[in-house]
């Protein structure tokens, strides 16, 4: 058997070589071109004052937004997805008319303090349901049956009461010197699951006559405040905070046709 290497089996030793080769020189010189240049920082960037504001804001009044969950007794199949935001919220089918009902969680929206004592401001669409229980689950955790104290079908507000307190509650500010442009944040329990949700967005325009759906028909909103800020079902009741922390206005509903109007 002859003792040199056959052509089929050098070709490739020599690339490979020739590849480590090239390797260790690229290495090398790789090695030295960083030598040569300062390091680079890789600190994260500082942020931004709209950051700071926005985050200063979320913690000084996110204590004082309270998530409202909606139970009612109603057939185990029967349960359809809920809207609280046009189309027909709260509304159910009957399929099975036979089955027994159950207690069973059927939406939410929100709320927010406005006195110490335990005074709740929503939407009326949030508490408008006679056969329907609600909870008030404030952001430690804890649960509360409130009284319902006053509605007012045509602005869409009610007041709720809880016992306890102190609260964390929110100051108003003046809807008429909001700005178009202006910085806004939304906190609520979007999707009726994830409460205490933080969108931040512009006020997009002012002044806007809103034709609203629910299961008792159309209303009319008059001089709405349009936001880009998210807003989603569930929101309903929460707080629209500029920036020094005072409501300017309360999440009330989406359109189903656009994306980020509210």
């Amino acid at each position: 058997m002859s003792s040199s290497l056959s052509p089929s089996r050098f070709l490739p030793a020599a690339i490979l070589i020739s590849f480590l080769t090239g390797t260790v020189g690229g290495l090398v010189g790789g090695s030295l071109l960083s030598a040569s240049q300062p390091e680079k920082s890789l600190a994260p960037a500082a942020m931004s004052s709209a950051d700071d504001a926005t985050i200063a804001l979320v913690k000084r009044m996110s204590p004082a937004v309270v998530a409202i969950n909606i139970e009612k007794q109603v057939p185990i199949n029967s349960l359809q997805p809920f809207n609280p935001f046009g189309g027909q919220p709260f509304s159910f089918q009957d399929n099975t008319s036979s089955t027994a009902p159950t207690i069973q969680q059927v939406g939410g929206g929100s709320g927010f303090f406005v006195s110490p004592d335990g005074m709740i401001a929503t939407n009326r669409h949030v508490v408008e349901d006679s056969k329907a229980t609600y909870t008030v689950i404030t952001q430690d955790g804890k649960k509360h049956i409130p009284k319902i104290v006053s509605t007012d079908p045509t602005m869409d507000l009610a007041i709720l009461k809880i016992d306890g307190g102190p609260y964390t509650s929110l100051s108003f500010g003046n809807s008429d010197q909001i700005q178009i442009g202006e910085t806004v944040v939304a906190i609520g329990n979007a999707l009726a699951e994830f409460q205490n949700s933080v969108t931040r967005g512009i006020v997009s325009g002012m002044h806007r006559r809103v034709l609203a759906d629910d299961q008792n028909g159309q209303e009319i909103i008059e001089g709405a405040i349009q936001t880009d800020a998210a807003i989603n079902p569930g929101n309903s009741g929460g707080p629209l905070l500029d920036l020094r922390g005072q409501v300017i206005g309360i999440n009330t509903a989406i359109s189903e046709n656009a994306q980020s109007l509210g």
